[in-house]
Parts: structure tokens; C-alpha cells; sequence
């Protein structure tokens, strides 16, 4: 059968749980032979990653099952913050450990250990799964072919995202975060590089774009030029615009199919409440099914 899908998968920190529940439907329909290639960042590179070796189900039962306690602590952002200026400004010897808002260390190990992703089966697969990085030398954007790297690294470094993370990650020589700092979609270098294909965007964005995620692009970037180096605040503030564009452009293009999470649902970045993952897991499954109408079209 033919391969004429690209598939882009949007991060979103824990709203992520929507497109597990649309990869779920993905995996159920067999469309693996329909899809040319998989662009993910942040939440959507672990998404893509159960999804391509069909453990979709248990990939999206971490937000649900182990996600709730142990990842987000809302407090320890301000603390967080606290402890890193007095370790670099005040007393850099005798400041305690800095602490996360986001616990990277705790997901990777769930992804090893308790939810154990088929590593050896994602790297051999054939269908060519990007994830979307950013070089914290170059400033630039890169998407690295999970079959060509460390895949720990690369999901390690895909959820690594300031300024809710003091962590960054090393893949040969060069220091990387999540790439959605940069460019949360990407759709002009996917529709150069794939000319006459099939988009889906996946995007685990609940609400319309206003002046509230400006001041809070605005307010990461402040603090993300403080953690590390005057070099990202205007990134934060460019891709609120981009992203607004692309998915304005999405919903306008018949060859794009954008599949986004229903405005009345409650599921934030930061919801931890069990109930609420489930359900937006469930809607997901459900809008998933979209993709059978935009295949026969």
C-alpha cells in the first residue's frame, strides 16, 4: 500500500494523554503502511515512540497511572528558582541542589522500567520517526532520526523544557532541550520537504490562542534566559505567533488533517487528576477516527 501520511505529533506536557488516546486509534486501524514518516517533540516523541512498537496502550497509561504523582510539583518552581540563584549568585559552594518542576529522571525511569517502551523494536522498525530538538549552541531547530541516535537521550532531551527543568542533554558534544522552545510544529519544513503528501497534525492544544499564551511565552523566556544565557527569550515569544499561524493554516489546507483536542475538555499541561486523563484519553481514541475520512478523500 502505498505510504502518503506524515504524521506531526505536538508535546503539551500532560494534555499529551489526547494523542496517546488518537495514536491508540491509529494503532488499532493498522496504519502503519499508510505513514511515510513521524515528526514528534516533547510528549509526542514518548507518544510516537509506544505507538511504533504497538504498545500504545501502556505508553498512554503512564499519564493515568504513573504520571498523577511523582512527575509535576507546582512548588517547586518558585523554589526551584530560589535555589538556583543562591547557588550562582549567592553562595555557589554551599547552595542546595537545585530542584525541577518537571522530574525527567522519574519519567525516563517509568519508560525503562515500569512501562517498559520495546527499545530494540523501536530502533528497528521502518517507518522513520524524527524528533524535534533544539541546539542550545546553534539556536536552531533539528529533527534527529531516532534510528541514528541514543534513543534515551533523544526522549531525555525532547522533554527537557525550560524553564520547568534546569536539566539539558548531551548528544554527541552538543547540548539539546525540547525543540517546541523553537518551533512547536514546523509545517513550512514539512511541507517542503514533503510536497504532494498528506499532513495529520496531532495537537494537545485545548484552547485558542491569545494574549494570555503571549504573556506566558513572555515570562518562560524571562526565566529561561536566566537558566541558560541570554540566548532563548525571543524564542518564546516567535513561536506563540508560529504556532498560531500553522494551525490557522492547518485548519485552511484540505491536504492537512489537524486533529485537536475539544475545547470543552479540562485536561492542562499540568493536570494530574486521574479522572480527567482517562476521559481526555478516551476523547482522543475518539477523534482519532477522523483519519478515515481524510484517507478516502
Amino acid at each position: 500500500m502505498k505510504k502518503r501520511l506524515v504524521i506531526c505529533l505536538e508535546g503539551g506536557g500532560m494534555s499529551g494523554v489526547f494523542g496517546g488516546g488518537v495514536l491508540a486509534t491509529f494503532q488499532e486501524l493498522n496504519l502503519y503502511s499508510h505513514i511515510e514518516a513521524i515528526y514528534a517533540s516533547s510528549a509526542g516523541a514518548v507518544n510516537a515512540s509506544y505507538f511504533l512498537t504497538q504498545q500504545v496502550s501502556l505508553g498512554s497509561s503512564i499519564y493515568f497511572e504513573a504520571l498523577t504523582k511523582g512527575f509535576l510539583s507546582r512548588k517547586n518552581f518558585l523554589l526551584g528558582l530560589g535555589r538556583y540563584f543562591s547557588r550562582h549568585f549567592i553562595s555557589p559552594r554551599k547552595g542546595s541542589p537545585v530542584i525541577n518542576t518537571m522530574d525527567v529522571d522519574y519519567l525516563i525511569e517509568v519508560i525503562q522500567k515500569r512501562k517498559v517502551l520495546d527499545i530494540d523494536k523501536l530502533k528497528q522498525q521502518a517507518i522513520p520517526f524524527y524528533v524535534n530538538v533544539l541546539n542550545l549552541s546553534s539556536g536552531e531547530t533539528e529533527y534527529l532520526l531516532m534510528q541514528e541516535n541514543n534513543p534515551w537521550k533523544l526522549l531525555r532531551a525532547a522533554i527537557c523544557m525550560a524553564p520547568y527543568t534546569f536539566e539539558k542533554t548531551k548528544i554527541r558534544g552538543q547540548n539539546y532541550l525540547d525543540g517546541t522552545i523553537k518551533e512547536p510544529i514546523g509545517l513550512d519544513y514539512l511541507r517542503k520537504k514533503y510536497p504532494g503528501h498528506k499532513i495529520v497534525i496531532v495537537s494537545n492544544r485545548r484552547a485558542a490562542i491569545n494574549w494570555c499564551h503571549y504573556l506566558k511565552g513572555f515570562l518562560e523566556g524571562r526565566v529561561a534566559d536566566w537558566m541558560y544565557g541570554p540566548s532563548l527569550a525571543h524564542l518564546y515569544m516567535a513561536r506563540v505567533s508560529k504556532m498560531k499561524r500553522d494551525l490557522a493554516q492547518a485548519e485552511k489546507d484540505p491536504k492537512i488533517l489537524l486533529i485537536k483536542i475539544p475545547s470543552k475538555d479540562s485536561t492542562r499541561p499540568r493536570t494530574t487528576n486521574r479522572k480527567t486523563l482517562e476521559r481526555t484519553y478516551q476523547l482522543g481514541k475518539e477523534e482519532g477516527r477522523g483519519i478515515l475520512d481524510f484517507l478516502a478523500s
